[in-house]
């Protein structure tokens, strides 16, 4: 049985924060990559694209865990100077997924 993910964040429901379903407060610190990060993981300033091609920033409350961040789930970009073009133009994954693009910036983030 999959449960049901939020449309806007694509996290499951009962992990959630959102103004829809305010399961849970959304975190006061940022999530952060381990320090000895394992597994090829982003970087703190990567830009992380989700399942819907919705591009985030660490520290915005749509973002799992981060070892939930791991592929196959989550691609990212390394370069972070890509931000501003992402809505313009599909931007490609660098690192995680590669099969990801950013298609738009999630609006808390922008």
């Amino acid at each position: 049985m999959t449960e049901t993910r939020c449309e806007q964040t694509e996290l499951p429901v009962s992990m959630c924060s959102c103004r829809i379903h305010e399961v849970r407060p959304a975190p006061l610190v940022a999530h952060q990559a381990p320090s000895g990060k394992a597994g090829g993981g982003p970087s703190k300033s990567a830009i992380l694209i989700s399942r819907k091609g919705i591009a985030h920033h660490y520290g915005c409350h749509h973002l799992p865990d981060y070892a939930v961040l791991v592929p196959p789930d989550w691609g990212w970009i390394e370069d972070a100077s890509s931000w501003p073009k992402i809505g313009g133009d599909a931007q490609a994954a660098t690192g995680g997924n590669l099969n990801r693009s950013a298609m738009r910036r999630c609006g808390d983030c922008a």
